[in-house]
């Protein structure tokens, strides 16, 4: 079974093709976007050509409370027990799925680009619904630190006002959401695999017709993550 996670940027806008040409050549069986900008316009418009496109039937969507940051998940296997949430800006996503694994919960999270402080009460409302004995795999862009990924020293230095008010506390790194993640039992996929380096924004590509949320002057960071409960 193969899980993708993708923050597509605003929707994807003149850049879906690449993006689809992206995703085919991955060829996930589970398939989770945020920032889905559009994709339920014209009833699911877009939604239903993904689905068509990549063969992957089954989908919903998580609409975002305050802006168009929806998130949705497609799948090849039929979505059960849905549940949508609502974040500070943007949105969460359970779907529970029978795969080879037996029942699985994916949750598509997507919290909020503000504060540590911000993050950490939406990750506190997501982990109520969170069943500590079932299989679940919390997945997507996080917004935010792990201290187990090896950041320079001066790395706050090199941050705009922006970001250090999104990623420090005190003027200092903080690692609040992920480390909360972590002591709720669940395990950091890329760390437990050795590649934690592997750094997700900015993306490098130069795109000046879009707008970023994360500049290129910034230094890379890891933001996207892949947790697994212990039990699965």
């Amino acid at each position: 079974m193969k899980i993708m996670s993708y923050n597509i940027l605003n929707g994807g806008g003149k850049r879906l093709p690449m993006i689809l040409k992206t995703i085919k050549a991955a060829a996930p069986d589970f398939l989770a976007i945020q920032e889905a900008n559009g994709f339920k316009d014209h009833d699911n418009q877009t939604c239903d050509y993904f689905a068509q496109t990549l063969g992957l039937p089954f989908y919903e969507i998580s609409p975002a409370y305050k802006y168009a940051f929806d998130v949705v998940s497609f799948s090849k296997y039929p979505l059960r027990k849905i549940l949508q949430l609502p974040l500070k800006q943007n949105a969460v996503l359970f779907t529970t799925v029978t795969t080879e694994f037996g029942e699985l919960v994916i949750i598509n999270c997507h919290p909020c680009p503000y504060t540590d402080s911000d993050r950490l009460v939406e990750m506190e409302t997501i982990f109520n619904y969170i069943t500590p004995t079932v299989q679940t795999i919390l997945l997507g862009d996080f917004n935010s630190l792990a201290a187990t990924d090896s950041y320079p020293e001066n790395i706050v230095e090199l941050f705009n006002d922006k970001h250090k008010l999104k990623y420090t506390v005190a003027r200092k790194l903080s690692f609040r959401v992920t480390d909360y993640i972590l002591q709720r039992g669940f395990v950091d996929v890329a760390k437990h695999l050795g590649k934690n380096h592997g750094l997700t924004a900015p993306t490098g590509q130069n795109l000046p017709d879009e707008t970023h949320t994360i500049p290129y002057d910034q230094p890379p960071v890891r933001l996207d993550y892949f947790f697994v409960s212990k039990k699965f």
